[in-house]
């Protein structure tokens, strides 16, 4: 009787931790998504940022990548003035 209290306690206590990792890696994930602001900022005006879509292997994180320098297009009247 003892022996089998023993076992189903901790058959119980191996389903419960089995149950509760995966549950809980489910929810940091969830709360990762919902707190993301969503936006890629700079201050300056000389750099162009965007965020990095999600995909399997960033899951848990998304970055925001930014270029160096601002390209920027003249229309063909202003380059010469020839």
């Amino acid at each position: 009787h003892q022996e089998l209290q023993r076992v189903q306690r901790a058959n119980f206590i191996h389903f419960s931790v089995l149950c509760l990792v995966p549950t809980t890696l489910l929810f940091i994930v969830i709360a990762a998504i919902l707190s993301e602001d969503g936006e890629c900022r700079n201050d300056s005006g000389l750099t162009v940022c965007q965020r990095e879509p999600r995909s399997f292997v960033n899951a848990f994180t998304s970055r925001c990548i930014c270029d160096a320098v601002k390209t920027v297009f003249l229309p063909d009247s202003l380059e010469d003035d020839d």
